[in-house]
């Protein structure tokens, strides 16, 4: 799941096999970032985002997702060449913790 700040252009970049929904698709714009947490939980095994103030705001003791923090560029060509790195993401990660992804301007 991403939340409201990731860029939707980049959902179809993802490799074959993940299933990505939005905040936006869930109806839940404008929920804030612990409530978003509980209710990405109890569906999802993480969320995605470009909140990079995120990790610090909000404890994922107990919780059963780990969240990605793309630390990103508006460069879609960017996120092509990194996002082969998220599937190393999805599987290392543990719930409750967060993972950092460096998206930078390498095509």
């Amino acid at each position: 799941m991403s939340d409201e700040c990731f860029n939707p252009r980049i959902a179809g970049l993802f490799p074959e096999g993940f299933e990505l929904t939005s905040v936006g698709r869930q109806g839940w714009r404008g929920v804030k970032n612990g409530e978003l947490v509980r209710l990405a939980a109890s569906m999802y095994d993480c969320l995605i985002t470009i909140d990079g103030s995120m990790e610090f705001q909000t404890n994922l003791s107990g919780v059963d997702l780990f969240v990605v923090v793309f630390e990103t560029c508006e460069s879609v060509p960017a996120y092509k060449f990194k996002l082969k790195n998220f599937s190393i993401a999805s599987t290392s990660s543990f719930p409750g913790n967060y993972y950092r992804l460096n998206i930078t301007n390498q095509e």
